[in-house]
């Protein structure tokens, strides 16, 4: 798992977290809620599927 936090700067108002890992949904669901019960809004999320050449469609 990758996270980054980028803290906005003077012309932002939103702070912005960046989480990377093989299990997706299920940390979405996790971390907005954890955002939630602090109050806090999530404007966008966002979790593109990117392939590597060894992926195999599992579908």
């Amino acid at each position: 798992m990758k996270l980054r936090i980028h803290e906005p700067d003077a012309d932002q108002h939103q702070l912005v977290i960046e989480i990377v890992t093989d299990d997706m949904p299920f940390l979405d669901d996790s971390v907005t809620a954890l955002l939630n019960s602090h109050h806090l809004d999530v404007h966008l999320l966002a979790h593109p599927l990117v392939w590597s050449a060894g992926s195999r469609w599992a579908g």
